[in-house]
C-alpha cells in the first residue's frame, strides 16, 4: 500500500490548521535528528509531543521545530522561557487531528543555555489547557575556523630600504659611504 487518504497538493485545498505545517511523524523526527540528534517526547491527554534536546543558534538565529500529534482539534501554546523571561511563543490552532510541525523562531541574539518548552493543549470544548515542560539546550553558533596562512611570503620593507635591482646598489652606495640623499 502506497499510504492514502488525503491530499497531494495543488488546486484549493483547505488546510485543516492555523499556523502549523501538516506533516508525518517520520518527517518531524528525521529533522530533528538531522538537526540536533535524538528528539524527546512526552504525552499530555489528546496530544503528543516531540522536541529537540538541543538546537544550535546559527547567524540568523534558529528555529525550534516540534512535532505535534494531535488525537483531536484544539489549540497549542509553546512557550520557551530562560528563568522567568519568555524568549518565543507562538499560538496554534488545530482544526482536526493529524501531526503538525511547529517551528518557534529564536531571535539571533538569543543566548546559548538551558531553556524551558512549555507546551499547553486546550482540547476544543474544554475549559482548561494541560501542560507539561521540556528542558531544551541552546547552543552557541559554531565559530568559523580561522583560514591558514597563506603560502606567499610576507615582505617587509625597512624605512630605508628601497626595492628594485638598479635603485638598491644607489641606495647602498650612499648608505656605505655614509650621504644622504640629494
Amino acid at each position: 500500500s502506497t499510504g492514502g487518504g488525503g491530499s497531494t497538493g495543488g488546486g484549493s485545498t483547505t488546510i485543516p490548521t492555523t499556523g502549523v505545517t501538516p506533516t508525518t511523524t517520520t518527517v518531524i523526527v528525521h529533522e530533528i535528528q538531522a538537526s540536533s540528534g535524538t528528539p524527546q517526547k512526552t504525552k499530555l491527554p489528546g496530544i503528543a509531543v516531540l522536541a529537540p534536546r538541543k538546537v544550535t543558534l546559527g547567524a540568523k538565529g534558529a528555529g525550534l521545530l516540534v512535532g505535534l500529534t494531535a488525537n483531536e482539534a484544539g489549540s497549542v501554546d509553546l512557550r520557551l522561557k530562560r528563568g522567568r523571561k519568555t524568549v518565543a511563543q507562538r499560538r496554534v490552532t488545530l482544526k482536526s487531528e493529524g501531526v503538525f510541525g511547529v517551528k518557534l523562531k529564536l531571535a539571533a541574539k538569543t543566548k546559548a543555555g538551558t531553556y524551558k518548552l512549555t507546551v499547553a493543549f486546550k482540547a476544543k470544548g474544554a475549559s482548561k489547557a494541560v501542560s507539561k515542560t521540556l528542558t531544551v539546550r541552546v547552543l552557541a553558533a559554531k565559530k568559523k575556523r580561522a583560514k591558514a596562512a597563506s603560502a606567499e611570503p610576507v615582505v617587509i620593507l625597512r624605512r630605508h630600504q628601497v626595492t628594485g635591482p638598479a635603485s638598491y646598489s644607489a641606495a647602498t652606495e650612499r648608505a656605505r659611504s655614509g650621504q644622504s640623499r640629494p
